[in-house]
């Protein structure tokens, strides 16, 4: 290795991370909450996405500086993503600390650290032994920096829905269409990039938003979040609002410490029953245990835990330098 790049490797932290149509914009959302801390901490980091020209323009409207080359230094890189292809993998595999951050990544064998908020059972299985696992829910809240949980009252109902950043998955007009029979249900506040049609009523405001950059501005008067699988998930929890995640695969659910705080019910996804949601929206007193709840779990939340373990594993690292040059692909 030349001077010129142990001195790249030595500075540069990289983050590779994945964004799309498709995907959403929760692991783009969790790495520039991560690097922004770091920067401020006096580390310099690299971000290079893996994306489509949709979360290119989403990266761009949110002031986030990133690459679409993979650099040129190696040393620590940090993976957000759900999946790479090979030459991304090669690349991963040259540096010698590789972070994953993403509890559904599906290539565990390229790590030397998994660092996730939770980890379903199915998915620890894919992690080698010489793994360093390390499974903390605090990390849920990184994007919930400076944020501060909020008594609210149940006397009237105001629901924020969000389910991806990206494409919505589901046709949302059924739901939609079933919560005008949720007594004392005043406001609907929707951010979907599609457009679905909203309910007609004099006595509910329906309203939409297509994608915002700080959503929790457009949806600030709620106190009940519907969501997917996400990030919107803690975040809803981390300001003490309760919610509904849609889950695609109880098997996969990556959420489960803030299930099992009570803060946070889940709804399989497919096939959708609108009216599970509909029936505990219509509980006033399930809704207020729910928010007491989210108020105790967020009190006790780590905002920065997770770039905390990120730098103490590099500041380790460089004390305690072991190349490991095995090939991974």
């Amino acid at each position: 290795m030349s001077k010129v790049d142990s001195a790249k490797e030595s500075k540069t932290l990289n983050f590779l991370v994945q964004i799309s149509q498709n995907i959403g914009v929760g692991h783009l959302t969790r790495s520039a909450a991560v690097t922004s801390n770091l920067i401020k901490q006096g580390l310099n980091v690299q971000l290079t996405l893996i994306s489509d020209s949709y979360g290119r323009k989403v990266a761009k409207t949110l002031g986030i500086p990133f690459s679409e080359s993979l650099p040129d230094s190696t040393g620590l890189v940090v993976v957000d993503a759900i999946e790479i292809n090979e030459v991304e993998a090669a690349w991963v595999s040259l540096h010698h600390l590789r972070l994953i951050i993403s509890p559904v990544f599906n290539r565990f064998d390229l790590a030397t650290h998994v660092i996730v908020r939770d980890l379903p059972k199915s998915m620890k299985e894919l992690v080698p032994d010489s793994v360093d696992l390390v499974v903390d829910d605090s990390y849920a809240f990184v994007t919930s920096q400076e944020v501060e949980p909020v008594r609210r009252s149940y006397s009237e109902l105001l629901v924020g829905i969000c389910l991806t950043g990206g494409t919505d998955f589901i046709n949302l007009e059924p739901l939609l269409e079933e919560l005008v029979s949720v007594e004392g249900l005043k406001e609907v506040r929707l951010i979907s990039n599609n457009h679905p049609r909203l309910p007609n009523r004099c006595d509910i405001s329906f309203s939409r938003s297509g994608f915002v950059n700080n959503p929790w501005e457009y949806m600030q008067p709620i106190n009940f979040f519907v969501g997917g699988e996400g990030v919107m998930i803690s975040e809803s929890v981390a300001r003490g609002i309760p919610a509904v995640s849609l889950l695609l695969n109880r098997k996969t659910n990556k959420n489960r410490n803030l299930i099992e705080s009570g803060a946070v019910k889940i709804i399989d996804r497919e096939p959708l029953d609108v009216k599970a949601l509909s029936r505990l929206l219509s509980d006033s007193s399930a809704l207020e245990t729910m928010h007491q709840q989210a108020m105790k779990f967020a009190l006790l939340r780590k905002q920065n835990s997770l770039p905390n373990k990120i730098l103490e594993i590099f500041s380790s690292s460089k004390k305690n330098r072991h190349v490991d040059s095995r090939s991974y692909c």
